[in-house]
């Protein structure tokens, strides 16, 4: 593939050379003949070339893997509803505190961020400021404060841990997981009196388990809605209005829900929501991490999942 990129920009290099010099020579001719249509030609075979320039650029970057250490490239191929085969190139920053700071905050006055999950245990802001590159500021500039919770926690809340689930990885992932997390919901569903909001990491998991479990509890008089089967916005409106009926989401759902009421009782998380190894810029974040002697999981994964409570 790399062999073939390069070739690519030889061809692409002797094209945008043939297409300047297309230009000069219809530029001299039309200045000697003013022919209109001689000048869109040249003003055609000059844009040409300026666009061919800015791809051979993009792509000589991008194969000669300048700058390899801090960035990471992708090729994504994903087909389209007809199955026609897109791809595209990405070059990815692997740590973009540095750019932020140089572009955004240094050049801002002033700036707020509030969000119930900017701070982790143990460590407050630390992650929140050092990966956005807060922490590049004179120590003067950053104001922190965490605010007591509003609600009671400790009075109003209980999490449930089930210890008897098969583990979540390799290939029981793939069906004894989500059965048995089906089973589970089966029966406590019906306990909570509908009222659920079950989260899921793998839209694939989550239809798994709403095929095993939706018509039987829908003919038990509480209904599941699963996102994806209609308007994202709708379904909600649903889930708050009926308090017999259950959600079921993807990582959409993992953040800003707030259904006042009793509608939301009960929160079902099928799996921490933890970064895909799979995915080639978390994967590389993890290791700078560890070439830096920090732990990728402790110092990255972890509190990175933590936010997206």
């Amino acid at each position: 593939l790399r062999e073939s990129a390069i070739a690519l920009l030889d061809t692409l290099d002797k094209l945008s050379t043939a297409l300047t010099d297309l230009a000069k020579i219809v530029f001299e001719q039309t200045y000697k003949a003013s022919n209109r249509n001689s000048q869109r030609v040249a003003r055609l075979a000059y844009s040409l070339a300026m666009d061919l320039f800015d791809a051979k650029k993009i792509l000589n970057w991008f194969w000669k893997f300048y700058e390899a250490t801090t960035y990471v490239r992708v090729i994504k191929l994903e087909p389209d509803r007809q199955n026609k085969l897109f791809w595209t190139l990405e070059g990815l920053p692997i740590d973009v505190s540095a750019l932020l700071h140089d572009r955004l905050w240094s050049r801002l006055d002033a700036a707020v961020f509030c969000s119930a999950t900017l701070a982790t245990h143990g460590d407050e802001f630390g992650f929140f400021l050092r990966r956005n590159g807060l922490e590049r500021l004179q120590k003067t500039k950053v104001v922190t404060e965490i605010l007591p919770h509003v609600f009671d926690y400790k009075q109003n809340a209980l999490l449930m841990l089930p210890a008897h689930l098969p583990t979540p990885r390799d290939e029981a992932l793939k069906k004894e997981f989500p059965q048995a997390v089906a089973a589970e919901l089966l029966r406590f569903i019906p306990y909570f009196r509908g009222r659920t909001l079950g989260l899921f990491t793998a839209r694939s998991r989550m239809r798994m388990v709403y095929e095993q479990i939706g018509s039987t509890l829908h003919q038990k008089g509480y209904p599941i809605l699963c996102q994806g089967e209609g308007a994202l916005a709708k379904l909600r409106e649903e889930f708050e209005k009926r308090e017999e009926v259950s959600l079921f989401g993807v990582r959409s759902l993992w953040e800003g829900v707030d259904v006042p009421g009793r509608s939301l009782s009960f929160v079902f998380m099928s799996k921490m929501p933890f970064p895909s190894l799979g995915d080639p810029l978390e994967s590389a974040r993890m290791n700078a991490v560890e070439r830096a002697g920090g732990n990728g999981f402790y110092d990255y994964f972890l509190p990175k999942t933590i936010f997206t409570f």
